[in-house]
């Protein structure tokens, strides 16, 4: 597991709990985030539960220090998922999951 140490205490948005999104709040849990996280098919997980955040909701939203956009999230095509239009909106920090490196400097620690 990777862990990605400066994200200690930053309240982090995941868009998307399948495979990916799993393992993202997985590595964020363990590296100290706040996590808020959606999912629009609803997951019936103690995890899912646990983080579970209307990110169809600006006021959730504008807090946020970054939301993570797991694959399969519309970006653009067909049109944008609701709650990638509030992050821009609210100016947000956007990252695709395979970017999540990026909100760190690229300084974490592999743990297994």
């Amino acid at each position: 597991m990777i862990l990605l140490d400066n994200l200690k205490n930053k309240r982090i948005g995941v868009l998307g709990f399948g495979q990916t999104g799993k393992a993202i709040v997985d590595s964020l849990e363990a590296s100290g985030a706040k996590i808020f996280l959606h999912d629009d098919n609803g997951i019936n997980n103690a995890q899912y539960k646990k983080y579970c955040a209307d990110l169809l909701n600006k006021e959730i939203i504008k807090p946020l220090d970054a939301i993570v956009i797991s694959p399969g999230i519309h970006l653009f095509w067909p049109a944008p998922h609701k709650t990638v239009s509030l992050a821009r909106k609210s100016n947000k920090s956007r990252k695709k999951s395979s970017q999540l490196r990026e909100l760190t400097g690229n300084q974490q620690q592999q743990h297994s």
